[in-house]
């Protein structure tokens, strides 16, 4: 088996109505490992200008966010640099022709037929070499464009299969996991898979095969990312906004969606509420670990976060999301405790 967890990850025995996130927790092996080989990526790196208080304009010194450029074919930002697309979308969000697929949201233009599975290394190679509806920029997708596509409110896949066909027979039963050109901080020779079966992340070695579809285009992401108002962090790609430090934890998912609900913070007195799974999974900063989140953000000693996203194929289990290794997602039940990070759309 090819995949690593953290202690948490063995939590997937179970599959059910919510999400929650865990920062700072160590890998272990779920299984023996062989070798993997090592992959080159090659990328160019910037950083996305610095953080700026948003009531002054200035900027907030120590902040940056260093991230793959967007030109790099092979190795594109890591992080949502649009407005999340719906959390249930439909053959409607998109534009779909014979051989790809276009959404509106977010400006990708995805590969529609699947090819056969690969590795890792020749994934980014055979997307780097795709020539598609008149198009060479093709290239595989990171982890954050992966879960624009999913559809919460499915399962087995989580994929509308009338926009996305040919999914493998075993998605009807069973995992099917895509690469992303996310490469896993602890282990290089490891990278993030999603699964679109069941819609959870985890860590794969290189060695192993996955299946592949590419991408292109997309928008480009803001020179500016964060802007930081007290105790609110504005999204400016996502145009969500964020309790710099969560406030409530732990508790059960009817606590802590209680909570966001009765929280009352910067502009606004009510409207709070818990993220649902996308949403959690866009502050996730894959070029760090333990916790991976942007240094904006303060998690203290929180692990797990809980979100609202409620897979359909069980009752009384919760989505969660480790940040503490990557953002890896699974499932756990609701009276299980977790702490909140509160949402708001960032309108007031």
């Amino acid at each position: 088996m090819a995949w690593r967890c953290s202690y948490l990850r063995i939590a997937f025995r179970g599959f059910g109505s919510a999400w929650a996130v865990a920062i700072g927790l160590g890998p272990c092996a779920c299984s023996p490992r062989a070798a993997a080989p090592t992959e080159q990526v090659t990328s160019t790196t910037r950083v996305l200008g610095v953080f700026v208080d948003a009531a002054t304009g200035a900027p907030v010194s120590g902040l940056t966010v260093t991230v793959f450029d967007a030109s790099a074919a092979s190795a594109p930002f890591d992080f949502a640099a649009w407005p999340l697309p719906p959390n249930a979308p439909t053959a409607a969000s998109y534009a779909v022709a014979a051989d790809t697929v276009g959404d509106a949201v977010t400006a990708l233009v995805w590969q529609r037929n699947l090819p056969a599975a690969a590795t890792r290394t020749d994934a980014v190679a055979y997307c780097d070499a795709l020539s598609l509806a008149g198009f060479d920029d093709w290239r595989l997708p990171n982890r954050m464009e992966l879960l624009s596509i999913i559809n919460t409110d499915a399962v087995f896949p989580v994929l509308d299969s009338s926009v996305f066909p040919g999914m493998p027979a075993g998605s009807a039963t069973e995992s099917v996991w895509f690469w992303s050109t996310s490469t896993d901080v602890q282990d290089p020779g490891y990278g993030w898979g999603v699964d679109l079966a069941l819609g959870v992340v985890g860590s794969r070695s290189f060695a192993s095969t996955a299946q592949v579809r590419c991408v292109r285009g997309g928008k480009a992401p803001p020179v500016q990312h964060y802007a930081v108002s007290g105790r609110v962090i504005q999204d400016l790609a996502t145009g969500l906004a964020w309790q710099a430090a969560p406030s409530f934890g732990p508790g059960t998912l009817a606590d802590a969606t209680t909570a966001c609900q009765n929280l009352q913070l910067g502009a606004w007195s009510s409207g709070w509420r818990l993220p649902g799974k996308k949403e959690m999974e866009s502050i996730i900063d894959m070029s760090t670990s333990a916790p991976s989140i942007a240094a904006v953000f303060q998690p203290g000693a929180f692990s797990m976060f809980w979100t609202s996203s409620a897979p359909v194929n069980a009752t009384d289990n919760n989505y969660q999301v480790v940040i503490g290794w990557g953002g890896t997602v699974l499932y756990q039940q609701t009276q299980t405790t977790a702490a909140a990070w509160c949402v708001h759309i960032a309108t007031p």
